[in-house]
């Protein structure tokens, strides 16, 4: 197989894990608990193109906001997308040396910016700009901050764990860094 199929299989796929892993938290009820910032991580550390990865984490949200409703404002709505976008911002850490605690510090950093920004963003757009409205905006989000810090430790260990797996067992998959 060449390595622009394998790109595109790799990248249907990871839209595929997001689209379907977001739809059905929501649908289960496990509030957050998603692999959409775990495949933005691991998009943004495989492919050559930091490009191909944001296309692939704004395609994800927009496809599984379809079924899902939107953010009922769009200043939230930018703050989400910006938020999915952070975690490929973190690519050159992992490029440099793929490692565990690497892999678990970027899941986390992730997770707390998501919820730092989307939940000042709540407060900043949709509610009068009171103290008390910043901490009931951060303190009822703590439940949703579980799931999203789980969910990205998770499908990070799980993505991550996969293709080191895969290199260990094939030694075909290689990240797009050394395809130049």
């Amino acid at each position: 197989m060449n390595r622009r199929s394998q790109t595109l299989i790799v990248f249907a796929v990871l839209l595929g894990i997001a689209v379907v892993g977001r739809l059905l938290s929501t649908e289960l009820g496990w509030w957050n608990f998603t692999p959409v910032a775990a495949v933005g991580l691991f998009a943004g550390f495989f492919f050559a193109s930091g490009w191909m990865a944001a296309f692939l984490s704004v395609g994800a949200l927009t496809i599984s906001n379809m079924f899902l409703g939107g953010y009922g404002n769009p200043g939230v709505a930018a703050t989400v997308y910006a938020a999915m976008l952070f975690p490929i911002g973190l690519r050159s850490i992992l490029r440099s040396e793929l490692t565990a605690p690497r892999v678990l510090g970027c899941a986390m950093l992730s997770s707390v910016v998501f919820f730092v920004s989307t939940n000042f963003a709540h407060w900043f757009f949709t509610m009068p700009h009171t103290l008390d409205n910043l901490t009931i905006a951060f303190v009822s989000a703590v439940p949703f901050f579980r799931g999203t810090l789980a969910g990205d430790l998770c499908f990070s260990a799980l993505l991550f764990g996969g293709y080191v797996w895969g290199l260990l067992g094939q030694q075909r998959l290689i990240p797009a860094r050394a395809l130049r």
